[in-house]
């Protein structure tokens, strides 16, 4: 006498990966303002971290382009070889090469630090990062609470495969 062990039709674990999905996301409409809570933060960390830390921005062209300085003016005596008179050097000059060297050396020093040319593609790929881990291990600690309550057996004694059961699980963590 041989057994067979019960394998669900693709229609079968779709329904039963749906239905259970469908319970996890009842669990966030159940409590809106986890819900409002966990979309608005990440956004205010890229919004309010994300651009006001920027260092980048300081040397941008845009805020450089305001950099006045002052013609310079240098007693003759203090030129080498000494000079007669002054010697005056436009502060337009001195702006402009200012202006190029900063702006290389604020994106050189970004780029050192934090391997990108900004902050924010810098705190978004931390940011997605942090997402996925986050999921991931809530996922994990749902299917752990199902079990603790006795759900996850009574899903397992249906005919819902134990793929659509993670599935459902990543699912409802994806939306």
């Amino acid at each position: 006498m041989s057994m067979e062990i019960y394998k669900p039709s693709l229609r079968t674990s779709l329904q039963g990966m749906w239905a259970l999905t469908r319970r996890e996301l009842k669990k966030w409409m159940n409590e809106p303002i986890v819900l409002f809570i966990s979309v608005i933060q990440p956004l205010m960390w890229m919004l309010l971290f994300g651009k006001s830390m920027n260092i980048t921005a300081v040397f941008s062209p845009r805020v450089l382009a305001d950099l006045t300085i002052p013609d310079i003016t240098i007693p003759g005596d203090y030129v080498s070889p000494p000079a007669n008179g002054l010697l005056t050097i436009p502060g337009s000059v001195i702006a402009q090469y200012l202006r190029e060297v900063l702006y290389e050396l604020g994106g050189r020093a970004v780029e050192s630090v934090f391997g990108v040319q900004d902050y924010f593609s810098y705190l978004a790929i931390g940011m997605i990062s942090m997402i996925t881990i986050f999921t991931s291990t809530f996922s994990g600690l749902s299917i752990v609470w199902d079990r603790r309550l006795g759900f996850l057996y009574k899903v397992l004694s249906t005919p819902v495969s134990r793929s659509a059961i993670i599935f459902s699980k990543v699912l409802n963590a994806a939306l």
